[in-house]
């Protein structure tokens, strides 16, 4: 259970920051760019 619980937590905590990190590539092309190269 406790296991769970981490995990859990961890794909809350993860899910939102890789959500705000693409929109941040999306409002600065510069950034996607560099990432395609």
């Amino acid at each position: 259970m406790i296991q769970f619980y981490i995990f859990a937590i961890f794909l809350l905590v993860s899910s939102p920051s890789v959500v705000i990190t693409d929109k941040a590539d999306l409002q600065q092309p510069g950034r996607s760019e560099h990432k395609a190269s």
